[in-house]
């Protein structure tokens, strides 16, 4: 189960790859946000390629990517898709965090 998707396409299928050894076959799961959006074409691909179920979300997101209606945000690596607003949390002030005057 990959919680946190790899940045790249060729660390998943590095990651996959342990799945099913010695000609043994296995499941790989992954978890996608749309902060990858730009790879879901590549991950398409990937599937099609090695006769894999393809989830339809995927292929949404692929689809939607290519249109430009889905932007990721290139300022953060794993940081909010651009229209997606992400509050700010603010720190708690700890005693002494004061400069006296």
């Amino acid at each position: 189960m990959n919680y946190d998707f790899p940045p790249n396409i060729e660390q998943y299928c590095h990651r996959i790859g342990r799945c099913g050894r010695q000609g043994e076959s296995g499941e790989a799961y992954s978890l996608m946000t749309r902060n990858f959006a730009a790879m879901a074409a590549d991950m398409v691909e990937l599937l099609k390629t090695c006769n894999q179920e393809r989830e339809p979300n995927l292929e949404n997101l692929a689809r939607q990517f290519a249109l430009g209606e889905v932007t990721v945000n290139d300022d953060e690596e794993d940081g909010p898709v651009d229209g997606d607003e992400e509050e700010e949390e603010e720190e708690p002030e700890l005693e002494g965090d004061h400069p006296e005057e």
